[in-house]
């Protein structure tokens, strides 16, 4: 399984499966450089202001694909009040995925999350 929160911010597991439609929380590394730079070991801070993204972004395209089909990303950024590094992706459970554990890629850029991880979707 992965490093994974449903939309109520519990952990994503086989008794607590997320619905196919609802977003869920992917935490990940790899992101790359990001908009604005962070300093290695700084905590992500949240931008307050109504400008520019809500934590640092990466300047790379970020996609999501949960059992073969895309998955609209909602959010792609640093872990607010997380450890520089960490990155935050919030994305949408197609609703014509299947049930049970469901493999889970994420793509930044060009490269793309190992294989082998997994969602449970009910």
């Amino acid at each position: 399984p992965g490093a994974i929160l449903n939309g109520d911010s519990q952990l994503n597991t086989q008794a607590n499966a997320a619905a196919k439609g609802s977003t869920i929380q992917i935490f990940m590394t790899g992101e790359g450089l990001t908009t604005p730079a962070q300093a290695t070991g700084a905590v992500t801070p949240v931008n307050a202001s109504r400008f520019g993204p809500l934590t640092p972004a990466p300047q790379l395209a970020v996609s999501v694909l949960i059992g073969g089909l895309p998955a609209k990303v909602d959010f792609a950024g640093e872990a607010p009040y997380f450890v520089a590094g960490v990155l935050q992706v919030n994305a949408e459970i197609p609703a014509t995925v299947g049930t049970g554990a469901i493999p889970i890629t994420v793509q930044v850029g060009k490269v793309v999350s190992q294989d082998g991880v997994t969602v449970w979707v009910k």
